[in-house]
Protein backbone atom coordinates (compact mmCIF):
# COMPACT_ATOMS: atom_id res chain seq x y z
CA UNK A 1 0.00 0.00 0.00
CA UNK A 2 2.51 2.29 0.80
CA UNK A 3 4.43 1.45 -2.62
CA UNK A 4 1.43 2.60 -4.46
CA UNK A 5 1.22 5.99 -2.21
CA UNK A 6 4.95 6.63 -3.41
CA UNK A 7 4.36 5.74 -7.10
CA UNK A 8 1.42 7.93 -7.08
CA UNK A 9 3.19 11.01 -5.32
CA UNK A 10 6.13 10.83 -7.98
CA UNK A 11 3.10 10.62 -10.80
CA UNK A 12 1.49 14.12 -9.31
CA UNK A 13 5.42 15.68 -8.88
CA UNK A 14 6.09 14.71 -12.71
CA UNK A 15 2.67 16.26 -13.94
CA UNK A 16 3.13 19.67 -11.65
CA UNK A 17 7.04 20.13 -13.49
CA UNK A 18 4.82 19.45 -16.67
CA UNK A 19 1.91 21.75 -16.05
CA UNK A 20 0.77 23.80 -19.10
CA UNK A 21 -2.80 24.13 -19.39
CA UNK A 22 -5.85 24.54 -16.84
CA UNK A 23 -7.06 21.09 -17.99
CA UNK A 24 -3.81 19.69 -16.52
CA UNK A 25 -4.05 21.24 -13.72
CA UNK A 26 -7.93 19.72 -13.21
CA UNK A 27 -6.45 16.55 -13.80
CA UNK A 28 -3.51 17.45 -11.35
CA UNK A 29 -5.99 18.43 -8.55
CA UNK A 30 -7.92 15.23 -9.82
CA UNK A 31 -4.78 12.74 -8.42
CA UNK A 32 -4.29 14.39 -5.06
CA UNK A 33 -7.87 14.11 -4.38
CA UNK A 34 -7.11 10.29 -5.11
CA UNK A 35 -3.76 10.48 -3.10
CA UNK A 36 -5.38 12.31 -0.20
CA UNK A 37 -7.93 9.76 0.32
CA UNK A 38 -5.53 6.77 -0.82
CA UNK A 39 -3.59 8.26 2.05
CA UNK A 40 -6.14 8.59 4.62
CA UNK A 41 -7.45 4.74 4.22
CA UNK A 42 -3.48 4.14 4.95
CA UNK A 43 -3.35 5.76 8.09
CA UNK A 44 -6.43 3.88 9.33
CA UNK A 45 -5.10 0.49 8.39
CA UNK A 46 -2.09 1.40 9.92
CA UNK A 47 -3.72 2.59 12.95
CA UNK A 48 -5.85 -0.56 13.24
CA UNK A 49 -2.94 -3.17 12.69
CA UNK A 50 -5.27 -6.31 13.37
CA UNK A 51 -6.85 -5.67 9.89
CA UNK A 52 -4.22 -7.11 7.45
CA UNK A 53 -4.73 -6.70 3.68
CA UNK A 54 -5.38 -10.44 3.41
CA UNK A 55 -8.53 -9.87 5.52
CA UNK A 56 -9.95 -7.16 3.94
CA UNK A 57 -11.97 -9.01 1.40
CA UNK A 58 -12.74 -11.18 4.37
CA UNK A 59 -14.54 -8.13 6.49
CA UNK A 60 -16.21 -6.93 3.18
CA UNK A 61 -17.76 -10.48 2.84
CA UNK A 62 -19.40 -10.69 6.27
CA UNK A 63 -20.43 -7.35 6.07
CA UNK A 64 -22.42 -7.94 2.68
CA UNK A 65 -23.76 -11.22 3.79
CA UNK A 66 -25.20 -8.99 7.45
CA UNK A 67 -26.59 -6.43 4.47
CA UNK A 68 -28.31 -8.84 2.21
CA UNK A 69 -30.04 -11.01 5.78
CA UNK A 70 -31.47 -7.62 7.25
CA UNK A 71 -32.47 -6.31 3.67
CA UNK A 72 -33.86 -9.91 3.59
CA UNK A 73 -36.11 -9.38 6.88
CA UNK A 74 -37.13 -5.83 6.04
CA UNK A 75 -39.95 -7.14 3.47
CA UNK A 76 -41.65 -9.95 5.88
CA UNK A 77 -41.64 -6.85 8.79
CA UNK A 78 -43.05 -4.30 6.11
CA UNK A 79 -45.94 -6.23 4.87
CA UNK A 80 -46.79 -7.88 8.65
CA UNK A 81 -46.97 -4.38 10.05
CA UNK A 82 -49.42 -3.27 6.82
CA UNK A 83 -51.41 -6.48 7.38
CA UNK A 84 -51.61 -5.19 11.05
CA UNK A 85 -52.64 -1.69 10.31
CA UNK A 86 -55.58 -2.89 8.45
CA UNK A 87 -56.63 -5.61 10.48
CA UNK A 88 -57.14 -2.92 13.13
CA UNK A 89 -58.92 0.12 11.26
CA UNK A 90 -63.05 -0.77 11.41
CA UNK A 91 -65.31 -0.38 8.13
CA UNK A 92 -67.58 2.81 9.00
CA UNK A 93 -70.97 2.18 9.07
CA UNK A 94 -73.28 5.37 8.20
CA UNK A 95 -76.39 6.40 10.08
CA UNK A 96 -79.44 8.53 9.36
CA UNK A 97 -80.11 11.04 12.04
CA UNK A 98 -83.35 11.35 12.50
CA UNK A 99 -84.44 14.92 12.82
CA UNK A 100 -87.95 17.05 14.30
CA UNK A 101 -87.46 19.17 10.83
CA UNK A 102 -91.55 18.93 10.55
CA UNK A 103 -92.28 20.34 13.40
CA UNK A 104 -89.36 23.44 12.63
CA UNK A 105 -91.30 23.65 9.50
CA UNK A 106 -95.11 23.74 10.49
CA UNK A 107 -94.08 27.01 13.37
CA UNK A 108 -94.27 30.19 11.01
CA UNK A 109 -91.08 32.14 12.39
CA UNK A 110 -92.07 35.56 14.48
CA UNK A 111 -91.01 38.77 13.02
CA UNK A 112 -88.56 39.31 15.60
CA UNK A 113 -86.74 35.96 15.48
CA UNK A 114 -86.44 36.71 11.39
CA UNK A 115 -84.68 39.60 12.29
CA UNK A 116 -81.11 39.69 12.97
CA UNK A 117 -79.99 40.88 15.98
CA UNK A 118 -77.17 43.67 16.78
CA UNK A 119 -76.55 46.98 15.30
CA UNK A 120 -76.83 47.26 11.48
CA UNK A 121 -75.22 50.35 9.82
CA UNK A 122 -75.40 50.86 5.64
CA UNK A 123 -71.94 50.62 3.98
CA UNK A 124 -72.39 54.44 3.37
CA UNK A 125 -73.57 55.34 6.41
CA UNK A 126 -70.30 53.57 7.53
CA UNK A 127 -68.35 55.31 5.76
CA UNK A 128 -70.15 58.79 6.53
CA UNK A 129 -70.00 58.38 10.52
CA UNK A 130 -66.37 56.97 10.32
CA UNK A 131 -64.63 60.30 8.03
CA UNK A 132 -67.12 62.58 9.92
CA UNK A 133 -67.06 61.61 13.60
CA UNK A 134 -64.19 59.35 14.08
CA UNK A 135 -61.77 60.98 12.11
CA UNK A 136 -61.10 58.45 9.64
CA UNK A 137 -60.27 55.85 11.74
CA UNK A 138 -61.89 52.75 11.26
CA UNK A 139 -61.31 50.73 13.62
CA UNK A 140 -62.47 53.54 16.49
CA UNK A 141 -65.98 53.23 15.09
CA UNK A 142 -65.80 49.55 15.09
CA UNK A 143 -64.80 49.22 18.32
CA UNK A 144 -67.24 51.89 19.24
CA UNK A 145 -70.12 49.47 17.57
CA UNK A 146 -69.17 46.70 19.17
CA UNK A 147 -69.33 48.48 22.79
CA UNK A 148 -72.89 49.88 21.90
CA UNK A 149 -74.09 46.05 21.13
CA UNK A 150 -73.28 45.20 24.80
CA UNK A 151 -75.89 47.46 26.10
CA UNK A 152 -79.05 45.99 26.94
CA UNK A 153 -81.11 49.97 26.65
CA UNK A 154 -80.50 52.94 25.02
CA UNK A 155 -80.24 54.98 27.85
CA UNK A 156 -77.52 52.96 28.62
CA UNK A 157 -75.94 53.25 25.20
CA UNK A 158 -76.61 57.14 24.82
CA UNK A 159 -74.73 57.63 27.88
CA UNK A 160 -72.01 55.80 26.93
CA UNK A 161 -71.59 57.94 23.48
CA UNK A 162 -72.02 61.17 25.57
CA UNK A 163 -69.62 60.55 28.54
CA UNK A 164 -66.76 58.46 26.95
CA UNK A 165 -66.75 58.54 23.03
CA UNK A 166 -67.58 62.05 22.24
CA UNK A 167 -65.19 63.85 24.31
CA UNK A 168 -62.94 62.08 22.33
CA UNK A 169 -63.64 63.09 19.14
CA UNK A 170 -63.90 67.20 20.53
CA UNK A 171 -67.81 66.24 21.31
CA UNK A 172 -68.20 65.89 17.33
CA UNK A 173 -68.84 69.73 17.34
CA UNK A 174 -70.07 71.16 13.94
CA UNK A 175 -70.92 67.54 12.71
CA UNK A 176 -74.24 67.82 14.54
CA UNK A 177 -76.42 66.42 11.30
CA UNK A 178 -74.18 63.49 10.63
CA UNK A 179 -74.06 63.08 14.90
CA UNK A 180 -78.29 62.70 14.45
CA UNK A 181 -78.20 60.36 11.88
CA UNK A 182 -75.56 58.09 13.85
CA UNK A 183 -78.28 58.37 16.97
CA UNK A 184 -80.95 57.55 15.07
CA UNK A 185 -79.07 54.75 13.42
CA UNK A 186 -77.99 53.26 16.98
CA UNK A 187 -81.08 53.75 18.48
CA UNK A 188 -83.47 52.17 15.97
CA UNK A 189 -81.30 48.90 16.99
CA UNK A 190 -82.51 49.08 20.67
Amino acid sequence: MIDDLKDDLKSILNDLEKINKTSDLEQIISKIQDFYKKSIIFQFKKENENISDGSDQEVADMAMETINEIVAEIPDQTTETIDDLFSSVANPEFVIKETNDKESLNEPKKLNESLIKGIKIGLNDKIAFTTGLFDGNGEDFSRVVSQLQTYSSWDEAFKFLNNIVKPDYNNWEGKEEIEKRFLKCIENNF
